[in-house]
């Protein structure tokens, strides 16, 4: 077998194993969301919804945070006093805004859209104002780039150069003054790049990660025992 072909084959077995996990990571966290929050007497459930505000760690010529949004839904199950853990489920869209210029021209407005499930999983600490960290599974569902390039409309498809997995760190609060009604701000630090190396690897090629600010407003529902 050639280098060539090998490459090619090394390449293939990594998407197979990345699609393999993406469909078996998935489940396996909806259900232990579940199983959790069935499990705990003193859990919440609610829905959550806002916008997000995206950018990536590297990018060419002039580049602009992307605004987008963001609804899912979460559990709060508390551990002890002032401390829970919210793992949540939610729809993002982030990305960024691209803008090249040439001589004072302006050659490239895009926007690249992405389209991700997000699986956070944080601990908070505090009452009124709580404290959230934790990791973050991001699960890839589309990706596009729209615009114009040297006065040419362009539209197309990100999604077969992109990792279909992301793994972030989350850091933010949470504001409970009301029962039911909560509001938040995080910053969501992407760890892993956000598109795949070429084939063969390039030294020089950057690590594309997303940076997002994620803001959000939710209600919750108290589970009756």
């Amino acid at each position: 077998m050639s280098g060539d072909e090998r490459n090619c084959s090394d390449s293939e077995v990594a998407r197979t194993m990345m699609n393999l996990m993406k469909k078996s990571i998935l489940p396996f966290l909806l259900i232990s969301i579940c199983t959790l929050a069935n499990a705990q007497v003193t859990n919440q459930f609610g829905v959550k919804g806002g916008i997000n505000v995206s950018r990536f760690s590297k990018y060419y010529n002039e580049a602009s945070f992307k605004p987008g949004v963001n609804l899912g839904g979460y559990t709060r199950l508390e551990i002890k006093d002032n401390i829970h853990v919210r793992p949540e489920l939610y729809f993002s869209s982030q990305g960024q805004k691209n803008l090249g210029k040439y001589q004072g021209a302006v050659t490239r407005d895009t926007k690249k859209n992405i389209n991700a499930l997000n699986i956070p999983v944080l601990f908070e600490w505090g009452r009124e104002l709580a404290i959230q960290v934790g990791p973050q599974l991001g699960v890839l569902m589309s990706g596009r780039e729209k615009g114009t390039e040297d006065s040419q409309k362009v539209d197309r498809s990100l999604t077969y150069n992109m990792n279909s997995l992301d793994l972030a760190i989350v850091i933010g609060f949470g504001v409970y003054t009301h029962k039911n009604f909560n509001v938040g701000g995080r910053f969501n630090y992407a760890l892993t790049s956000t598109f795949v190396q070429p084939d063969p690897p390039s030294p020089g090629f950057p690590k594309y990660a997303s940076r997002v600010l994620h803001f959000y407003v939710a209600w919750t529902f108290d589970k009756k025992n």
